[in-house]
C-alpha cells in the first residue's frame, strides 16, 4: 500500500498557484463552498 504524504495548507496553495487553479474554483468544482476552503 502506498503511503500518502499530508501537505500543509501553504503547500496546497502553492501547488494550486503553480497550476493556475484558484481556491474558489477548486471548491466549486469539488462540491465545496468557497468559504469553507479558505
Amino acid at each position: 500500500m502506498k503511503t500518502q504524504n499530508i501537505r500543509t495548507p501553504q503547500q496546497v496553495r502553492e501547488d494550486f498557484f503553480r497550476k493556475g487553479i484558484s481556491m474558489a474554483s477548486w471548491a466549486k468544482n469539488n462540491g465545496f463552498s468557497p468559504v469553507t476552503v479558505f
